[in-house]
């Protein structure tokens, strides 16, 4: 942040499946097992918590944004770290992950440099409550 130029808040949140869907039910599995075919494990939960979060943004942007302070968000895709190691070990969810991604790869976690830095720059003195999607184009797939 430079001198005279309004506060930044970007938040950023890191989401762990944890695998805590109820089973039971021929029919539940069934669902349960369509989810992870369409997009992964506890779909619900990861769509709730992601939803929330540009919620969170948007309703902090109003409240904060009279003050001079800019909330913004980043929604990243599939970045190669460490707490995904072993899905990208298992060749076939790799590929099938890796298929739904327009730009045909995962990211790494400097491609999201560009867009902090923006979100930090005045280039961005007009922007507030909004979460930029950094994602090689998943969410436009």
């Amino acid at each position: 942040m430079s001198i005279g130029r309004s506060p930044e808040i970007v938040i950023g949140v890191r989401h762990y499946q944890s695998g805590v869907a109820p089973k039971g039910t021929k029919s539940q599995s069934r669902r349960e097992a369509n989810y992870r075919k369409e997009a992964g494990k506890n779909v619900i939960s990861y769509t709730a918590a992601k939803t929330g979060l540009a919620g969170l943004v948007r309703g902090l942007s109003n409240e904060l944004l009279p003050l001079g302070i800019r909330v913004n968000g980043i929604a990243p895709g599939f970045i190669e770290t460490d707490i995904n190691e072993r899905v990208r070990q298992d060749k076939e969810r790799f590929q099938f992950l890796t298929s739904r991604i327009p730009a045909g790869k995962w990211s790494k976690p400097e491609d999201l440099a560009g867009t902090t830095l923006f979100l930090s720059a005045p280039a961005s003195d007009y922007v507030s409550g909004v979460v930029i999607p950094v994602d090689g184009g998943y969410l436009a797939n």
